[in-house]
């Protein structure tokens, strides 16, 4: 698959898998959401960090769609292309999961 075509959907993938949890559809489960002692363990702290969560990945993955649409206008393609946009949705799923794994952490003390 090209890249060009890849990354959008990758995008605009990863913003729709935030949007249950923002929206706080995703109850206390064993397989989709933030998944520590601290959520599992307390309902209103799974609803609070999963609904950041949900939140921060509706952000990154509308700013790696952006990008991903960005970079082509800027004359971005080929390998640049694709290692700018594995390193910046790479980057923003980490980023979402240390926010994630933060938040737990505090709201349960």
């Amino acid at each position: 698959m090209e890249a060009e075509l890849l990354f959008p959907l990758l995008s605009g993938g990863l913003a729709l898998l935030g949007v249950p949890q923002w929206i706080a559809m995703v109850g206390p489960n064993r397989f989709y959401g933030v998944r520590t002692p601290a959520t599992l363990g307390d309902e209103a702290v799974w609803y609070a960090v999963n609904r950041a969560a949900g939140r921060d990945l509706v952000f990154a993955g509308g700013a790696g769609l952006l990008l991903s649409l960005l970079l082509p206008e800027l004359g971005v393609s080929g390998a640049a292309y694709t290692a700018v946009m594995t390193l910046a949705l790479a980057g923003g799923a980490v980023l979402v999961a240390i926010l994630a794994l933060a938040r737990a952490r505090r709201l349960r003390l």
